[in-house]
């Protein structure tokens, strides 16, 4: 089952899905339901660092390590496509962590009028967008992968050469 379809099951599982709304009524159901299933605690599981602004990430990235690789996350509240990826991406952070991989994730609530600047700068025109960073610069194409596995084929293959080591070691 893909992931879309897998976060599609676990938003409405169990749900009676009501007969003769409107568009607009089935919409606003539809908006509340995924609401509640974010509101109740996927959101918060699959949290990665947030970064409010276009001064946020300029920050981020001018205190960056040099050798440190990061995947920023471009998502919306309420967008499906981002939910199907959120738990892949929390993993791929997880597992970087664990070998000690010089990998920092962080996000980016697009929605937001506050990221609107950082969201044109960035040029990202859909979400999610996912982008990676070293020393100060995009690097790479956007990441489109859904699988932990793809995603961390991705990281590893962007990070600088002395980096795929565990933090404190080098080649």
């Amino acid at each position: 089952m893909g992931s879309m379809q897998n976060i599609v099951r676990r938003i409405f599982s169990g749900v009676d899905i009501p007969e003769g709304m409107s568009k607009p009524e089935f919409q606003t159901w539809m908006d509340a339901r995924v609401t509640a299933f974010e509101d109740g605690g996927f959101m918060e599981n699959t949290k990665l660092t947030p970064i409010v602004d276009d001064d946020g990430l300029v920050d981020v990235l001018a205190e960056a390590d040099p050798k440190e690789l990061l995947v920023v996350k471009f998502y919306k509240r309420g967008c499906l496509p981002c939910l199907s990826i959120a738990e892949a991406y929390k993993n791929a952070e997880l597992k970087c962590r664990a070998d000690g991989l010089n990998v920092r994730f962080l996000s980016i609530n697009s929605k937001l009028p506050e990221s609107e600047a950082l969201v044109q700068r960035q040029l990202v025109s859909g979400t999610p967008t996912v982008q990676t960073f070293v020393n100060g610069r995009q690097i790479g194409d956007e990441i489109q992968e859904m699988s932990s596995e793809k995603i961390m084929e991705k990281i590893l293959s962007r990070m600088p050469r002395s980096t795929t080591t565990p933090l404190g070691r080098t080649d």
